[in-house]
């Protein structure tokens, strides 16, 4: 059992499936995951073009992770708590602190 945190380094299905479900990644191959459907799935999905069938490949291998429990995965809940006047901020899943930037009184 490990804990580990996680951010994309890059927003793309293929940042999070290949480490965690590919039977190279880095945490199935620790976990001895090791499937070779889910290895086709995950490369056909990687280079394939057409967003619809995309976003179904990634839909398959979703069922995969849930059916096979290698891993549990949890998500840590943050609360962001602001007054009315705040304006500016947006969650942003990829980046987790706040971009400060962005914020201002109205």
């Amino acid at each position: 059992m490990f804990i580990i945190g996680w951010a994309p380094d890059f927003i793309d299905a293929d940042n999070y499936v290949t480490p965690f479900m590919h039977s190279g990644g880095t945490y199935s191959k620790a976990q001895g995951y090791n499937n070779p459907e889910v290895d086709k799935l995950i490369d056909q999905a990687r280079f394939e073009t057409d967003p619809a069938k995309r976003k179904a490949l990634y839909a398959k291998l979703q069922e995969y992770a849930y059916n096979d429990i290698f891993t549990l995965y949890s998500y840590r809940v943050q609360f962001r708590v602001l007054r009315s006047w705040v304006r500016g901020w947006y969650h942003n899943s990829a980046f987790p602190a706040v971009y400060l930037n962005t914020i201002f009184k109205q």
